[in-house]
């Protein structure tokens, strides 16, 4: 897995772009909103009790060209959901996994499942934030090594922001 590939296509900025997450892009929401993100992120989100939350979203038609999801820093999830969340986003073109950075010993299987993803399917691209966070210049980390200062903040979005063309 390269660790920052880039889709076949990026959207058009016009497209709706949907972000839905944890407190690690919660603290970047303003940033990727600036990039036109709509960003649905609650701190200490579960995968689990974001497949309801999902599939709401898209019942309701709010899916667009790209959904962005950084969920797994808060706990481990089973493969059947993320199945199951894949599923929910079967019809969106461009799904984008933000793996997990934090130390916690459920990070490297739940980031284990996101990479193996676009083998899967062909609608995911993997945005590698283990390998890709640290590399971020000026100290972009709170102490707990998982949340995001203002550099951290910007170039989160920035990365994001690169997958999506925005």
């Amino acid at each position: 897995i390269v660790p920052l590939a880039v889709p076949p296509q990026g959207p058009a900025p016009q497209l709706r772009l949907i972000g839905f997450g944890d407190s690690v892009m919660l603290g970047s929401a303003e940033a990727l909103t600036g990039r036109g993100v709509v960003v649905d992120a609650v701190q200490s989100r579960q995968f689990s009790a974001a497949l309801p939350e999902l599939q709401a979203i898209r019942d309701n038609g709010f899916f667009g060209s790209a959904v962005v999801v950084h969920l797994g820093t808060n706990g481990s999830f089973p493969q059947a959901s993320l199945d199951q969340m894949m599923a929910i986003l079967a019809d969106v073109p461009i799904v984008i996994f933000v793996t997990g950075k934090a130390p916690r010993g459920w990070i490297a299987g739940n980031n284990e499942k996101i990479r193996a993803l676009p083998s899967v399917y062909s609608n995911v691209t993997v945005l590698d934030w283990e390998v890709l966070g640290p590399q971020c210049p000026g100290g972009c980390f709170y102490d707990d090594q998982i949340h995001l200062n203002g550099n951290g903040r910007a170039y989160y979005a920035d990365l994001v922001g690169r997958l999506l063309g925005v």
